[in-house]
């Protein structure tokens, strides 16, 4: 009986040790599929890390010429900002050059207004001069006819 427990024990061993073996085989084989999975995996991360990289040095240098893109339009506005302002500074300095020099057109246009009129004052006052000396000048010819009538009718009476 002894043996035969011993053969029972020896058999049920032995299927233990068979569906261990086959539960290790599963087992293998599920770890040779992981173990696939794993390198598959590791390849496409190899893969996405290489491409994550090439897209880095993509976007570091469409940064970077943006940068320089956005450096320049600043430049360029400031530049554009410098020239309007010296536009606006000349049109300010010939704004007042023209105000300057309509003022001073004002006063020439003054100036000759007012000498017309005190040329015209003076020609009147000619005039009158011009009348008065003629008068004076007819006034004389005729006192000294009216003289010379009289000394020869002093001279026709004697």
């Amino acid at each position: 009986m002894e043996k035969n427990g011993a053969k029972i024990r020896h058999n049920e061993t032995m299927k233990e040790n068979e569906r261990l073996l086959e539960e290790t085989d599963n087992v293998n084989i599920k770890f040779k599929g992981v173990m696939e999975e794993k390198e598959e995996l590791t390849e496409e991360n190899e893969r996405l890390l290489q491409e994550m990289q090439r897209a880095e040095i993509k976007f570091t240098k469409a940064a970077r010429e943006w940068n320089e893109t956005e450096k320049a339009k600043i430049r360029e506005t400031e530049i554009l900002q410098a020239r309007v302002a010296m536009l606006a500074e000349r049109i300010n300095a010939e704004r007042e050059m023209t105000k300057s020099a309509t003022a001073e057109a004002e006063r020439e246009k003054s100036k000759r207004a007012t000498a017309e009129a005190e040329r015209k004052v003076l020609e009147k006052e000619i005039e009158k001069l011009k009348t008065q000396v003629i008068v004076a000048e007819e006034t004389a010819r005729l006192e000294a006819e009216f003289s010379m009538a009289l000394m020869e009718s002093d001279y026709v009476l004697e």
